[in-house]
């Protein structure tokens, strides 16, 4: 990289470091279970009083739970004084993702029961408790009674099932929390997500809040799915592989945040739902990958290896979330496998966006930005492994909503860039079919004037051979009167001169001509000197779209009585402009600019008759009423 390149380069990366771990820092700090100022219960007990309850309605249980396992107790094992004989061990929740709790000896597979007191003030109340998603099947008891159960983790009867469960339940006192939990098939198992416990109003708003954040997100990536869809119907060209790759990202997407909205009001079963999950996930990694190699315009070998090893770990996700059984090796290998992914992908964003910025690319800082954020969000997930989000996400979840708000920007902006290149080349393709119309009837007009000389050279010696044969015959009263004849007959036509300026001449004729074919009355009184300071290209375009926009309107079906009438002058160095015409259908606007009759937008003829008159330093007025439209513009002729 060149020297004077590097500062220019590094800025806007430091401030994205800066400023999205800043963002990240404080997500960390107060939007995270494991950082939250509360009390957490010792060696299986948590004590609150109602002063505690009071200050703080919302507890998250992450540490000190008794945890038994390979066995699933009840009530019965817990009752009176009586503590069952089993190996206990007091656990974080979160810490292990399996029941091998990272023991090369132990299967993944297997059974375990958590156990938790809480000691609650005396006077009985309400109180709330949530479970996220727990592998993968377990029944509930609170004091005893057995008040909830997804699935079925009794050997006999087992059945996985997944879903979050909210109940409510009246306690006062020693209350004990006891969750038996089975998993033969998922590669995680038992509690990984800690529970939630509070007064219900405070744990409800806390769900309500996270749940309608899910909701939000759920139903913007799903308008980004169909717009896309939309969008790829649409346009066509080079523009739509970005589409298509966007309406991928935005499709995976879309799928991620199904499952904690299915998961609140559905039990279903893990493996497919959980395999799917896995593969949208890093669906999206690789729609993003191949979306920043077309923006970057990367090299086919750099393009072919990154999206070939994502399609190929995208498929490894599929087939590993629909396994039967999962080793500790394999969980391991695939937690590697996912951290290693991450990192290469960052770092093989960052090159595309570096190389893009560096080559003066358009939108290139856009995506530094972005992708920087995306790169410290990995970092984050890196080196702050106990994060579990309160209401909001993970911070890979943060860095890639940043990187795919900064393509989508760029997509917009590159389809509204064709939107309007294509609206100006209907424009200027109209103008030049109207220039080439107005150069056929030109060419004809000529083309029956050298017609009429080569009659009339055709003719001349029969004329003269008359003349002589009537002078011979000494009749000069004949030969007068022939004479006078065939001068009058031979004189040509003169031609029609509507305007001095033959730029606007041939333009008046054009209409005129068009106007006459149709029944439209044309009245024109245009006196225009032969050359003007405003360019012939700008005088092309002012008279061409008006008068277009006029013999259209004229023309128009229900039109009665159609006519248009110019009047054009210069006086004090200034030009006047008047065109009237009528109308059947009255004008459509939109905040202050008219809507084009000929396709889906705003009308471009007007706005470039707008754009000149402005740019000369004039004003152009716009009026219709009572079936007339006018348009009255003036600007000075600078010397």
């Amino acid at each position: 990289m060149k020297k004077e390149k590097i500062i220019p380069t590094a800025f806007p990366i430091l401030i994205s470091i800066l400023l999205f771990s800043f963002l990240l820092g404080f997500l960390y700090r107060y939007d995270n279970k494991y950082t939250y100022d509360c009390l957490q219960p010792v060696s299986g007990t948590l004590v609150l009083s109602e002063e505690n309850l009071a200050e703080n309605g919302v507890y998250y249980l992450t540490k000190g739970w008794q945890l038994y396992p390979d066995v699933l107790l009840s009530p019965d094992d817990f009752a009176g004084d009586h503590l069952p004989s089993s190996y206990m061990q007091t656990v974080t929740i979160g810490k292990h993702s399996s029941f091998a709790f990272d023991s090369p000896s132990r299967s993944t597979s297997g059974c375990a029961t958590y156990h938790l007191t809480l000691m609650l003030p005396e006077k009985t109340a309400s109180y709330m408790l949530i479970l996220p998603e727990i592998y993968s099947c377990y029944r509930l008891y609170v004091n005893g009674e057995e008040i909830a159960s997804v699935g079925a983790p009794e050997p006999k009867h087992f059945m996985e099932k997944i879903r979050q469960t909210d109940v409510v339940f009246t306690a006062g006192g020693k209350t004990e929390l006891l969750i038996a939990v089975s998993n033969r098939s998922h590669f995680s198992g038992g509690m990984t997500y800690p529970p939630v416990f509070g007064l219900p109003n405070e744990v409800s708003h806390v769900e309500a809040t996270r749940f309608m954040l899910d909701i939000i997100t759920f139903v913007l990536a799903l308008i980004c799915t169909l717009f896309s869809l939309y969008l790829q119907l649409a346009f066509r060209g080079e523009q739509n592989l970005l589409i298509r790759l966007f309406f991928a990202v935005s499709l995976c997407v879309t799928i991620t945040y199904a499952y904690p909205i299915l998961f609140l009001y559905a039990e279903v079963s893990p493996k497919l739902w959980y395999g799917i999950e896995l593969a949208a996930i890093y669906g999206s990694y690789l729609s993003a990958v191949m979306l920043q190699n077309e923006i970057c315009g990367m090299e086919p070998v750099l393009r072919n290896v990154s999206t070939g090893l994502l399609a190929v770990f995208c498929a490894f996700t599929l087939v590993f979330g629909l396994l039967p059984y999962y080793p500790l090796w394999l969980i391991k290998l695939f937690g590697i496998s996912t951290v290693c992914v991450k990192l290469i992908t960052a770092a093989y964003l960052s090159y595309c966006a570096i190389h893009s910025f560096v080559s003066d690319q358009q939108n290139s800082r856009i995506l530094l930005v972005c992708t920087t954020a995306f790169v410290v969000s990995i970092v984050f997930d890196r080196l702050f492994p106990g994060w579990e989000p309160i209401v909001g996400g993970w911070p890979s979840e943060y860095g890639f909503a940043a990187m795919i708000l900064g393509i989508s920007l760029i997509l917009w902006r590159t389809l509204s860039e064709g939107y309007r290149f294509k609206l100006s080349f209907e424009n200027e393709k109209r103008q030049l079919t109207r220039q080439i119309a107005i150069q056929k009837a030109h060419y004809q007009e000529l083309n029956d004037k050298i017609e009429e000389a080569v009659r009339l050279r055709h003719d001349e010696r029969h004329h003269l051979q008359t003349l002589y044969n009537i002078y011979e015959t000494k009749d000069y009263s004949r030969l007068e009167q022939y004479l006078s004849d065939y001068v009058l007959s031979s004189m040509p036509k003169e031609r029609t001169l509507l305007c001095r300026n033959l730029i606007v001449d041939g333009m008046l004729r054009y209409y005129e001509t068009l106007c006459s074919q149709t029944d439209i009355t044309f009245f024109c009184e245009a006196t225009l000197p032969p050359s003007l300071t405003i360019t012939d290209v700008e005088l092309s375009i002012l008279f061409g779209n008006l008068l277009e926009n006029a013999y259209e309107a004229a023309g128009h079906v229900g039109c009665e009585k159609p006519f248009i009438t110019i009047h054009a002058t210069v006086t004090d160095a200034a030009l006047f402009l008047l065109i009237e015409n009528s109308y059947a259908v009255s004008p459509k606007k939109d905040s202050g600019r008219f809507l084009s009759t000929k396709h889906e937008g705003y009308g471009m003829g007007t706005r470039s008759v707008s754009s000149i008159v402005e740019e000369h330093g004039g004003q152009c007025v716009f009026r219709y009423n009572n079936g007339i439209f006018s348009v009255h513009l003036q600007f000075p002729l600078t010397a």
